[in-house]
């Protein structure tokens, strides 16, 4: 997949468009990261994505994918922040 960095506030906010790779036309998508509040110090990760399928008959599956695939990257990046933020607290 190709890609082009649109928006770009450190440290919270990303945003970018689809070039290529899959078939949907107009993908953009925003990834917003804020303070979870409360005691576990942790951060909310909204990654919004939009974008139009290229053949109607595609439009639930290319969505499907996509929501399964944001929620693996989301959980992966969790995941890495906790072992770094771990790795921190213990040197």
């Amino acid at each position: 997949m190709r890609e082009h960095i649109v928006i770009w506030e450190p440290p919270s906010r990303f945003g970018y468009d689809l070039l290529s790779g899959l078939p949907v036309r107009g993908y953009r998508s925003v990834v917003t990261l804020t303070e979870a509040g409360g005691d576990d110090d942790g951060t909310n990760i909204h990654w919004e994505s939009r974008f139009d399928g290229r053949w109607r008959v595609l439009d639930g599956p290319m969505r499907a994918f996509i929501r399964r695939t944001l929620n693996d990257v989301s959980a992966r990046v969790a995941a890495e922040a906790e072992r770094r933020a771990a790795a921190r607290r213990a040197a």
